[in-house]
């Protein structure tokens, strides 16, 4: 199985602390990071990109879905989003 989704992170130079992260959560709560993206010392324009990450679980387990995205550069300038977010069978 795959998590599969469509992103943009666009920021601005000096973002090295900014990130978009994505998490498998546990039924009790424990968070597992499959996939991030940090920010860089440099200007990145938006643009949709598709990210698709395997992912090992059971095809009968409940799968929880985090994404967290953080503006953590003094002064800097984050744009993210995300959109269309599944769960497929890819050959």
């Amino acid at each position: 199985r795959y998590l599969v989704f469509r992103y943009t992170f666009a920021h601005g130079a000096s973002s090295v602390a900014d990130s978009l992260k994505v998490f498998l959560e546990a039924e009790d709560g424990t968070r597992t990071e499959v996939w991030s993206k940090l920010g860089t010392s440099s200007t990145v324009a938006a643009s949709w990109k598709t990210a698709s990450v395997k992912i090992s679980s059971p095809d009968d387990r409940v799968v929880r879905i985090v994404v967290q995205a953080t503006d953590g550069g003094h002064d800097s300038l984050v744009e993210i989003a995300v959109d269309d977010i599944r769960i497929e069978t890819l050959p």
